[in-house]
């Protein structure tokens, strides 16, 4: 099916789509169908994959990525196949990119595979045929060509040069909340769409210009070339940023440093107390030995050997003085 679909900025284009369910059968208002883009070109179209899945945890007015679009059945076109033969080198189509949109591109060759050029982005990729979409009237031709068919066009609907959006990125002028934002307001009076690119067809740029500081006196090929090996200065919001975000990190590297040190202090503060208390107790448990106990010790000795030596003196005596004697008892007990 082919819809029409209100962008965010009030512009009305028409997309391809798929009807996913009938949203009120036995209402008596006009017949609605929830449809999900098959080409989605920025993420409010771009189909929700854990939605699909039935896991997606925010409401569809939440989430980021398209629960559905919700339109009349009346505004309902039949579809149309894409037309391959009008490819053509130079000609315009809608490229698939890597974070799943589809963005307008011209082809700069095809073979097995399609080389374009996406303005937007500002990229040349190669992709394989399912990921280009052909767009009606995409044929190249001459800026005569171009003005006789806007004057042929005038007061009719035509066809519509669909501008494609860049995706997520930061909006033109997005710094004006921080403002009275009276540079929108000026662009707005002269005609410019907020969040269409700039130029006459909205073609144009839709992100704002970088700040690059040049060096002064270095010609434009010596910048290219600071550009490339990364030697040119950043605007100074850039730089100071990046000094915050440095600063930010040595100090969590400084921390984290402390930290581990502290710990490692803690421990070695203990194994060094319990260390000492042991080797106090070895230093004392051998001391003592060497000093007056040792002496003590050795006199009781000495006087233990004395004192049995004059024992075993003793009781020899006894044993002589006694040993004659006991033969004398023995012989009396014989002769009474």
């Amino acid at each position: 099916m082919v819809i029409n679909a209100m962008q965010a900025w009030g512009a009305v284009n028409y997309h391809n789509a798929v009807v996913l369910c009938r949203e009120n059968s036995d209402s008596e208002e006009p017949e609605k169908v929830r449809v999900l883009f098959t080409h989605p070109t920025y993420n409010a179209m771009k189909p929700c994959p854990f939605f699909l899945d039935g896991k997606c945890r925010f409401e569809s007015s939440v989430c980021k990525f398209s629960h559905g679009t919700v339109v009349p059945f009346s505004q309902l076109l039949a579809y149309q196949d894409p037309d391959y033969s009008l490819i053509s080198t130079g000609g315009k189509c809608l490229a698939k990119y890597s974070d799943g949109l589809w963005y307008q591109a011209i082809i700069s060759s095809f073979d097995e595979e399609f080389t374009v050029h996406i303005p937007s982005l500002n990229k040349t990729v190669q992709t394989p045929i399912e990921n280009v979409f052909p767009l009606e009237g995409s044929e190249s031709g001459s800026s005569s060509d171009d003005e006789d068919l806007d004057e042929e066009g005038e007061g009719e609907e035509g066809a519509v040069v669909e501008w494609i959006p860049s995706g997520p990125h930061r909006a033109l002028g997005d710094w004006e909340k921080y403002t009275t934002g009276i540079g929108s307001k000026l662009m707005a009076k002269m005609g410019y769409v907020v969040g269409k690119g700039l130029g006459k067809s909205g073609e144009g740029r839709v992100e704002p210009v970088e700040i690059k500081i040049l060096p002064p006196g270095k010609s434009l090929d010596m910048c290219a070339e600071m550009r490339e090996e990364g030697k040119l200065r950043k605007a100074p919001g850039q730089e100071k940023e990046g000094r915050r975000r440095r600063r930010r990190k040595r100090r969590l590297v400084e921390t984290s440093r402390i930290e581990e040190e502290k710990r490692v202090n803690v421990f070695d503060f203990l194994n060094a107390k319990l260390q000492k208390k042991d080797s106090q107790a070895k230093s004392q448990s051998v001391s003592k030995p060497k000093s007056g106990n040792l002496n003590v010790q050795l006199f009781t000795v000495q006087e233990d050997i004395k004192s049995v030596g004059k024992r075993r003196q003793s009781l020899q005596a006894q044993f002589a003085r006694h040993k004659g004697r006991r033969v004398e008892i023995i012989y009396l007990c014989i002769l009474g």
